[in-house]
C-alpha cells in the first residue's frame, strides 16, 4: 500500500483541497490489463485506487486588513487628528452606555451619545454625532465612576445647541482627537490629560441659558478651581471667530486646580 497526496485543481484557498489515499501500488502491467483508464492513473500515479469518499472542503477565510496606523508627527489638525484614513466604520444608531471594565470599542459611526460608566475604557478609530438637543450634555461623559483613553475619535454633533459641549470627562486620557461644532470642547476634571488633539471651530450662540440668556462662552478646554492633575500637551486649540479662551479656569471656590499646558498652540479667536 502507499499514500498518495493530490492537489485539486481550482480550489485554492480552500482547506482540504489537497486529499491523501491509500491504494495498493500494482505493476504496470497489471494495472495495464484492468483498463484503458488506469493508463492515465499511471501516468499520474503508480497505483490503483478505489478512492470514493468526498473530501470535506472548508472556505479559508482571508486574513483582515492590518488597521491603519495613527497619523504621527506635525502640528495637530485635520490631517493627523481624528479617525485615521481607510478605517472602515460601521453606524451604531442610538445613545451608547459601556459599562464593562476593560472593555474596547473602536470603528463605530455612533449616532447617540455616549457615556462611559466603567473603568479602564479604550473607545478608538470612531466618530460620535450624539443625538437629539439635550441641555445641558456633553457628546460623550465619562462618569466619576469611570476612566478611559478615547484616542484617533472625532466629535462632531448632528445638532448643535447652545447647551452642548464635546467631552466632560475625568481620569482620561484623549488622545489625536478632533472636536468641533461644540460651545466648550473638553470639560475637564480630575486627572486628565488631552494631548495631540485638535480642537476648532466652537459653536456660537447669541442666547445660551447658562450665560443668563447672553452669547455662549466658548473654551476649547475648561478646567474648575479644585480639580487637579489637568496636561494639556501638544495640542492645537482654536475656539473660532467668537471664542473667548483656548483654556479656561472658572472662578468658583476651593483650591487651585494642578493644571498645565505644554507646547499647545492656542487662539482664543475675536471677542464679542
Amino acid at each position: 500500500m502507499a499514500v498518495v497526496d493530490w492537489a485539486l485543481p481550482g480550489l485554492e484557498g480552500w482547506s482540504g483541497s489537497r486529499i491523501s489515499v491509500s491504494c495498493e501500488v500494482l505493476p504496470r502491467w497489471r494495472a495495464d490489463r484492468r483498463s484503458p483508464s488506469s493508463r492515465r492513473l499511471r501516468s499520474a500515479a503508480p497505483c490503483w485506487s478505489a478512492y470514493s469518499a468526498t473530501p470535506s472542503l472548508t472556505r479559508t477565510a482571508p486574513e483582515p486588513p492590518a488597521a491603519p496606523k495613527p497619523p504621527t508627527g506635525g502640528k495637530p489638525g485635520a490631517g493627523n487628528t481624528g479617525v485615521p484614513a481607510g478605517v472602515p466604520l460601521r453606524v451604531v444608531t442610538g445613545d451608547q452606555v459601556f459599562n464593562t471594565a476593560g472593555q474596547v470599542i473602536s470603528g463605530l459611526d455612533i449616532h447617540g451619545y455616549v457615556r462611559i460608566r466603567a473603568k479602564n475604557v479604550t473607545l478608538r478609530n470612531s466618530i460620535v454625532r450624539g443625538g437629539a438637543v439635550k441641555c445641558n450634555a456633553a457628546v460623550i461623559f465619562v462618569e466619576s465612576t469611570g476612566s478611559a483613553r478615547i484616542e484617533d475619535t472625532d466629535i462632531v454633533p448632528t445638532n448643535p445647541n447652545a447647551c452642548l459641549d464635546g467631552v466632560w470627562a475625568a481620569n482620561s486620557r484623549l488622545l489625536r482627537m478632533d472636536i468641533r461644532n461644540v460651545v466648550d470642547g473638553v470639560k475637564a476634571f480630575d486627572n486628565m490629560v488631552v494631548q495631540d488633539s485638535y480642537i476648532h471651530d466652537l459653536s456660537w450662540f447669541a442666547s445660551d441659558p447658562n450665560q443668563g440668556g447672553g452669547s455662549t462662552h466658548n473654551d476649547a478646554v475648561q478646567t474648575y478651581e479644585g480639580n487637579h492633575n489637568v496636561l494639556l500637551r501638544h495640542n492645537t486649540m482654536l475656539a473660532g471667530a467668537n471664542g473667548k479662551a483656548p483654556t479656561c479656569t472658572s472662578s468658583t471656590t476651593g483650591s487651585t486646580a494642578a493644571a498645565a499646558c505644554s507646547t499647545s498652540r492656542t487662539t482664543a479667536g475675536r471677542r464679542r
